[in-house]
């Protein structure tokens, strides 16, 4: 046996590693921080019920108005909360960091099967994550889907009023 260490730098041990409990913890610190990051805009959204027509503290002034929460926010916050918590948060966690950690060392295997797609996997969901939470900042992002000036709802709408308008010129002959 050889005494020599391979002393890996932090990047390529921790980072850009493939090792499933490396890659689990990844998956676990970056769940638990979008978990944090969901409570944050739960508690918004209890402090705006709790205390209508008063400024948010603390990140009020990203808001706008004064630091008020206007209503298409709060949807924007409710909608945003829902989709963070479960798809960023409770599935990576459950899946993902337990998953990588634990299955292969109670199967007793000494690593996954493809250690490097493994860790493709962990950085295609953080790429998406921060896509997804970018959209609180582009206008029509997926944050704001639900308050456009025309949703799908009312645009159903217009094309039945349409294809009535449409059948009774069609009726009457002009």
């Amino acid at each position: 046996m050889s005494t020599d260490q391979h002393n890996q730098s932090f990047w390529t041990k921790y980072i850009w590693s493939t090792d499933h409990k490396i890659i689990g913890i990844q998956y676990g610190i970056t769940s638990l921080v979008w978990l944090l990051f969901g409570f944050g805009l739960m508690m918004i959204m209890r402090y705006q019920l709790a205390y209508p027509d008063t400024p948010v503290p603390i990140v009020g002034a990203l808001l706008g108005d004064g630091g008020l929460l206007p209503p298409e926010m709060y949807n924007s916050l409710g909608a945003m909360h829902g989709t963070i918590m479960i798809f960023l948060g409770v599935v990576p966690l459950a899946f993902g960091a337990f998953g990588n950690y634990f299955v292969p060392l109670q199967i007793g295997a000494i690593d996954m099967a493809f250690p490097k797609l493994n860790a493709a996997s962990y950085w295609t969901y953080f790429a998406g994550s921060v896509i997804m939470a970018a959209g609180f900042f582009v206008p029509g992002g997926a944050a704001n889907s639900g308050t456009q000036s025309l949703n799908w709802q009312e645009s159903r709408a217009a094309d039945r009023d349409q294809e009535s308008s449409l059948a009774s010129s069609a009726r009457t002959g002009s």
